[in-house]
């Protein structure tokens, strides 16, 4: 990279880069991570030429390099890349790269078949490994993936990252009314996912980009009905805590 460096060393930036797909590529696998505008930066380039060179570029490269690459055709190259994407899924089980792998999948493939290849894959995973490889779901963004909770859910020890999941996967509110009325565990899963609608400092990644959004609940005020009718069920300080958070921020939270 030597050949566009400035003179006092200065590290290159994507302005300096942007004129050469090469150089462009090179900055990408150098950031901690990508964004609107570095995608943004590639649109002067042919799709093919592009997928060609995100290609090449991640048979030679290490997995940063990999995962960078699957990345960049998620949110440059498209539906063309979907050839390409399919291939990867072995290599990404492996690295254990399903996260990233995934997002290509809902952005390349077919609606449905990257959803079904990600779900198949979860299911010889179990326990804490499950809790961080399902984040792979969110990217689908499908209903499908609540009934997947519903029938993967742990009976103890359920954590925040399952209502997080259900946040992102088109969640409605009677949904929420039938799992707050059914109950532990997916009560909890329930009042997570309505913490998760709720913008705050320290938010999960995930949650910023994708900004999920509670469907059908055009009042307010049965949100608050409801789990104040919960609580004086289950007084727990876990479901006491989060509930007062809600409550407290209910004006904040996310629907459409």
């Amino acid at each position: 990279m030597d050949d566009y460096a400035t003179d006092d060393m200065r590290a290159p930036t994507l302005e300096m880069c942007s004129g050469s797909l090469e150089r462009l590529i090179d900055f990408c696998v150098t950031r901690w991570r990508l964004g609107k505008e570095e995608f943004e930066a590639f649109r002067p380039f042919a799709t093919g030429t592009v997928l060609a060179a995100i290609e090449d570029r991640a048979d030679a490269g290490n997995r940063q390099v990999w995962e960078t690459m699957v990345q960049l055709c998620a949110n440059v190259v498209g539906s063309p890349a979907a050839p390409w994407v399919r291939a990867q899924f072995e290599r990404a089980w492996r690295d254990r790269s399903l996260f990233i792998w995934a997002e290509a999948a809902a952005k390349c493939l077919p609606a449905a078949e990257g959803l079904h290849k990600t779900i198949d894959a979860l299911k010889t995973v179990q326990g804490r490994d499950l809790e961080k490889q399902m984040s792979a779901l969110s990217w689908f963004g499908a209903p499908a993936v609540l009934d997947w909770i519903e029938a993967r859910l742990p009976r103890q020890d359920v954590t925040a990252s399952w209502g997080q999941l259900a946040s992102v996967s088109d969640l409605n509110w009677s949904r929420v009314q039938s799992w707050l009325a059914s109950g532990r565990p997916l009560s909890l899963v329930a009042i997570d996912a309505l913490v998760s609608f709720i913008p705050r400092q320290g938010q999960a990644r995930i949650l910023t980009n994708l900004d999920p959004k509670l469907k059908g609940c055009g009042d307010r005020s049965m949100i608050v009905h409801a789990l104040r009718t919960y609580e004086a069920q289950d007084g727990a300080p876990r479901v006491a805590t989060k509930c007062s958070f809600i409550i407290q921020h209910v004006n904040e939270l996310r629907t459409e």
